[in-house]
């Protein structure tokens, strides 16, 4: 690339200087010997003793360095020198409490969104405390935090409380510590646009999958899982309504290991077909107990996390299809791969699913031990 010429290149520097992306880094000592030379003193800048051009060719520094120096002096109010003199050295080692304030949830919720510049900045503000942004990252890193998706919540869900969260566990916990029938209960819809995001590929080759030409007629599938079931219990539907749900329930009863009016204790959400009129009044007729989750709070329900294998699964069978999926065909590659749900596979996914959040929780509040 052939050098400017110097006329051109002062030009060029004058603009950049101006509009604010010339910023030169520049030490302690540069400050002090600007100020001296152009002013004479450190504490008389009432006359100017030197041009810019003078203080630049004694300082052997470029021109518009100085320039930035001492119009940054100005324009602070001839504090820069005292603000440089006391301005904190970035600490080597925090207090146990600022890593607890940093590391904890509600200050990674508050700060959400913001870089690690924006977050030091906040630091300093907050708790007179300068660090790097190397030794945050490490901080983070060590304690499990790093750059992760985020998920999304209506403002309604954040009225739940932990509260909330902490009475409903103590009462599921005596449920399943009194080895009363239980069972999780959830409905999850499918579609033919099932897609993967990632797979293992050469670096400057990217492999491309078949993608079904229209999303398709879409499945609602009612599922439930517990240890007191003979196996897990799938049925499909066109929608989450009452009448799906109650039709669920009556096949949920035949799969039931006890007895024909023994009481079921059922786990799920708050939606309006099973906190309706209908679906309420079905499940008091049929010996059904509902214990609505708090709401946003599916890590109660043990079911939440099967879904995705049962949806991964889905996936791979479009995959191996080889061409567009009907849907007849898409409900009949649905069903085999709900009846990969073995018995133990939901046996233990009934158990331990939800078994970790609900010992947290209960820690959390003195109750230590979790459910068995």
């Amino acid at each position: 690339m052939p050098q400017l010429p110097q006329p051109r290149r002062k030009r060029d520097a004058k603009l950049a200087f101006k509009k604010g992306l010339l910023r030169p880094k520049v030490t302690r000592l540069h400050h002090w010997l600007c100020v001296l030379l152009r002013y004479g003193s450190l504490t008389d800048f009432g006359a100017v003793r030197m041009r810019y051009g003078q203080v630049a060719r004694i300082a052997n520094m470029h021109e518009m360095t100085v320039r930035y120096i001492l119009q940054k002096f100005v324009r602070d109010g001839h504090q820069m020198l005292d603000h440089y003199r006391d301005r904190p050295r970035p600490a080597s080692k925090l207090s146990p409490e600022l890593v607890r304030y940093l590391t904890c949830k509600e200050t990674l919720q508050a700060w959400a969104g913001y870089p690690l510049k924006w977050r030091l900045q906040q630091l300093w503000r907050e708790k007179h405390v300068a660090y790097s942004q190397w030794s945050l990252a490490l901080l983070y890193r060590k304690h499990g935090i790093s750059y992760r998706a985020t998920g999304y919540m209506k403002y309604s869900g954040f009225k739940v409380t932990e509260q909330e969260r902490w009475e409903y566990a103590r009462m599921l916990k005596s449920v399943i510590d009194g080895d009363k029938a239980l069972i999780y209960v959830d409905e999850s819809s499918f579609n033919a646009w099932r897609r993967i995001n990632k797979t293992w590929a050469p670096k400057y080759n990217v492999i491309n999958l078949p993608l079904q030409d229209s999303r398709g007629h879409g499945l609602t599938v009612y599922g439930a899982i517990g240890t007191c079931l003979k196996r897990a219990v799938f049925t499909l539907g066109e929608s989450t309504n009452p009448e799906g749900y109650c039709a669920f329930l009556r096949e949920v009863r035949k799969q039931f290991i006890g007895r024909a009016d023994e009481e079921i204790y059922v786990v799920a959400d708050g939606h309006k077909a099973h906190s309706g009129r209908l679906g309420s009044a079905y499940m008091v007729e049929n010996n059904f107990i509902y214990l609505q989750t708090p709401g946003y709070s599916p890590q109660f329900n043990s079911i939440e996390r099967l879904w995705s294998f049962l949806k991964a699964g889905v996936t791979r069978a479009l995959l191996k299809f080889g061409r567009n999926a009907q849907a007849a065909d898409f409900e009949k590659l649905v069903l085999d791969v709900l009846k990969t749900v073995s018995v133990e596979r939901q046996r233990r996914a009934a158990l331990l699913n939800n078994h970790r959040y609900l010992q947290q929780l209960l820690a959390a509040r003195g109750q230590a031990d979790g459910p068995h």
